[in-house]
């Protein structure tokens, strides 16, 4: 979950390239248009009125990995995935690769960015 200033549009803060491109890649469905502006955090997953604390997979693939590349899914049958592309040292210029793939390539939804080893 990202939180951002609800008034951050009103006030005019400047669009977040980066958590817009994680925002979409997480959510790709009904966030078409849409943009996050200013400072964010980034939070665990919901669980009734509490928060969770954010994922160590998300924090180490975020923080902590050096290289990075697109992934989608052939076949969700067989949860089968292909890495395409070339590798990223970034992990929001994989993202705008991923979200690209998204937007121009009918179906996939099911997109990934992953670590290489």
């Amino acid at each position: 979950m990202i939180a951002a200033d609800e008034d951050g549009k009103v006030k005019q803060l400047p669009v977040n390239r980066r958590a817009t491109g994680l925002w979409r890649l997480l959510n790709p469905d009904g966030l078409r248009g849409d943009f996050l502006v200013g400072d964010l955090v980034i939070l665990g997953a919901r669980k009734r009125e509490d928060m969770t604390d954010v994922s160590g997979t998300l924090i180490a693939l975020l923080l902590e990995t050096p290289k990075y590349q697109v992934q989608v899914c052939l076949s969700r049958q067989f949860n089968s995935w292909i890495s395409i592309g070339r590798i990223y040292d970034d992990f929001f210029e994989a993202t705008i690769s991923a979200l690209s793939l998204m937007e121009g390539w009918e179906p996939p939804k099911n997109v990934n960015v992953v670590a290489v080893e």
